[in-house]
């Protein structure tokens, strides 16, 4: 997820410039508890949006386009609307320092989405080809 990529990277500079959110406290990048209560702490700035730093609303969600493929199916949703980004919680946030990666998992407790799909492909020997509205709970 692209604007959760940009959390991770804006909670980081917290660290550097912790003006940036001044609820979300200064982490060693070695203590993990620390980090993973900072990233929750600054989720909430991030649903909201930040317009001044160019960061559009994270719930709900808009995802214009986006494709997958699976077991020789591929879909394609458009238009979508994701809700439930605000019961995201961090399990675990951790920095490899020497290879400079940010580690996470987190999980969603409820979400939906919303939208428009095109599918197609082959189940076995069958053709498979589809398209229309879809909600996802």
């Amino acid at each position: 997820m692209k604007y959760l990529s940009i959390l991770l990277c804006i909670v980081y500079l917290s660290y550097i410039h912790s003006y940036v959110f001044p609820t979300v406290p200064k982490c060693k990048l070695t203590d993990s508890v620390c980090l993973k209560s900072s990233f929750q702490k600054a989720l909430p700035f991030f649903l909201d949006g930040i317009p001044e730093l160019g960061i559009e609303k994270m719930d709900p969600l808009l995802i214009e386009e986006k494709e997958y493929e699976i077991g020789g199916l591929k879909f394609l949703l458009k238009d979508t609307k994701m809700t439930g980004m605000k019961t995201l919680i961090f399990d675990k946030v951790s920095f490899d320092l020497q290879n400079k990666i940010v580690n996470y998992k987190y999980h969603v407790a409820t979400s939906s989405m919303i939208g428009k799909y095109e599918a197609g492909g082959k189940i076995l020997l069958l053709p498979i080809q589809g398209n229309g509205l879809f909600t996802l709970e």
